[in-house]
């Protein structure tokens, strides 16, 4: 599942991508728009290889890669959020709405506080921890540094929700889009 969700963030990344490609072509922005919107394509592809990391290297079979997955997925989407939500609020009014703009702060602001809240609590959590196998086994209650554990774990979900939730604030955007069947030609000798 992470997989699928993985390619389908790196194509709403894509398509985000080219949208402000369009607009940046046809309309004058402030310069750093274009670079912006390039930076923001990269943070989004490495965000969504991070999600894949995640998913294939899980916590109890390899904890360093798996951290490394998660940093890129929720750091570098921290930074893919407030990249985009900056290149909303230049935009608008020619693209995106006011209210959506604000939600889109909010959301890349809770992706930030809750990525240092799993990171921080997960530290403490391995600190606590009297059993260095435990932190890559099944915590159970009433051990040492479950209850950080614990509180990192439900951070790193709220963290998944609010980046996916920032995703689906293009929905009103991309309804404006159309496309067109791509083009294969072939020369013949």
């Amino acid at each position: 599942m992470l997989n699928l969700g993985a390619l389908l963030m790196a194509m709403v990344g894509y398509v985000r991508y080219l949208q402000l490609r369009d607009l940046i072509e046809n309309n004058e922005l402030p310069g750093n728009i274009e670079r912006l919107n390039k930076i923001s394509l990269i943070t989004g592809v490495l965000a969504a290889l991070g999600i894949s990391i995640v998913g294939n290297f899980q916590e109890y079979n390899a904890l360093p890669v798996h951290l490394t997955g998660a940093i890129l997925a929720f750091g570098v989407g921290g930074v893919y959020a407030s990249i985009q939500t900056y290149i909303s609020f230049k935009i608008h009014p020619i693209l995106g709405n006011k209210v959506v703009n604000w939600v889109r702060v909010i959301l890349s602001a809770s992706t930030f506080l809750f990525f240092f809240s799993t990171m921080g609590f997960a530290a403490a959590a391995y600190e606590a921890s009297d059993n260095v196998d435990q932190i890559v086994a099944k915590w159970k209650h009433g051990e040492p540094g479950w209850e950080l554990h614990f509180v990192s774990t439900a951070s790193e979900w709220i963290l998944a929700f609010s980046l996916i939730s920032f995703l689906t604030t293009y929905t009103h955007e991309f309804k404006s889009l159309s496309w067109t069947s791509p083009s294969v030609k072939h020369k013949f000798k």
